[in-house]
């Protein structure tokens, strides 16, 4: 078993998003991205896996294929790899 507070890995920079691995196995891998107002993430795919994303705090937007959706804390996401 492996155990780690996420609050450890909250680290923010002005300039760009910060990604913390929090696990990383052949079949898991769970990392944490630190973003703050104005940051984006660059569009891109996970083809080979699918995707839950979990919002800690503060709000944003996310864009999967033409679909715009809005986030809150709390809000969790789902997508499938091929999206």
């Amino acid at each position: 078993m492996d155990i780690k507070n996420v609050a450890d890995s909250m680290v923010f920079h002005d300039n760009t998003f910060t990604k913390r691995v929090l696990f990383s196995s052949k079949d898991v891998l769970c990392f944490l991205l630190n973003m703050k107002r104005g940051h984006v993430l660059p569009v891109h795919k996970h083809e080979n896996s699918s995707l839950v994303m979990t919002v800690l705090s503060g709000s944003g937007e996310i864009q999967i294929n033409d679909e715009v959706e809005k986030l809150v804390k709390g809000s969790v996401v789902y997508a499938k790899g091929e999206d």
